[in-house]
């Protein structure tokens, strides 16, 4: 019969013996993957000769400064109102029914190329007046009109009221 076990030995390996392992479990890993690495150094040396590393290295070093430069550009440029503006043009793009622009830019484009192609240059006011009995014109007056009501609105409120308006979106 074998002998029972009474006293177990912890084996702790030395610093020594820890950085030699290590050291051979990078040497394994770096020779199981050679092509990658050799790829990687030829990168890094390609970049460190383009002196890419010392503006990288510049960038880093002074990165307060350069922020702060930064900072000074953006409030310089104007760059919060513009940032504010294209969110209100991206709110209002997208309360906007795409078949209506559809068809508004298709008048505009038609209606352009009529008044560039008619030659008759001069309306009477009797002229006008029997022009918004034509269906087509009389739609457009009226959609104007529709228009001018609907902006007039929007530029009565008051400013709060905008700000409120924008917030909310």
């Amino acid at each position: 019969m074998a002998r029972a076990i009474t006293r177990v030995e912890k084996r702790i390996p030395t610093q020594a013996q820890r950085q030699e392992e290590s050291f051979g479990d990078i040497l394994r890993v770096l020779s199981e993957n050679r092509e990658s690495v050799v790829a990687f150094l030829d990168i890094m040396k390609e970049l460190h000769q383009s002196g890419l590393f010392d503006i990288v290295q510049g960038v880093l070093k002074n990165k307060h400064e350069i922020g702060k430069v930064g900072f000074e550009f953006i409030q310089v440029a104007g760059i919060p109102s513009m940032l504010k503006n294209g969110i209100v043009a991206m709110q209002f793009l997208s309360k906007l029914d795409p078949l209506k622009v559809q068809m508004i830019l298709s008048g505009l484009s038609n209606g352009l190329e009529k008044a560039t192609s008619e030659e008759d240059s001069h309306t009477s006011v009797w002229g006008i007046v029997k022009a918004l009995r034509d269906p087509e014109i009389n739609t457009t007056v009226t959609s104007l009109l529709g228009f001018l009501r609907g902006m007039g609105e929007e530029l009565n409120k008051d400013k709060a009221e905008v700000k409120r308006d924008i917030h909310e979106k």
